[in-house]
């Protein structure tokens, strides 16, 4: 899957925005964001994996039941990610 730097940008600010203290975010809620419906959802889950791999987000993957594809539950942005954040901004 080709990287999308833009998607991936977009996902950690979406997640910068409107990740409430306690309130994991699934990925569906991600993918039916406004902000975010020009991406699909394979290229929200690329950007929420990488950003996971690289510490930017706190969070897991996990089997998602019966679909045999990964479901994101996101706990917070991490110092390193808002570290990135202001570096592209």
């Amino acid at each position: 899957m080709k990287l999308d730097r833009d998607c991936v940008k977009d996902v950690l600010i979406f997640l910068e925005q409107n990740l409430q203290n306690g309130k994991p975010m699934h990925l569906n809620t991600i993918v039916t964001a406004d902000k975010l419906k020009k991406y699909d959802r394979d290229s929200i889950s690329n950007a929420l994996s990488l950003l996971l791999d690289e510490g930017y987000i706190k969070g897991k993957a996990a089997p998602s039941l019966g679909f045999g594809m990964l479901d994101f539950i996101v706990d917070a942005v991490t110092l390193s990610g808002y570290d990135y954040l202001e570096n592209i901004r």
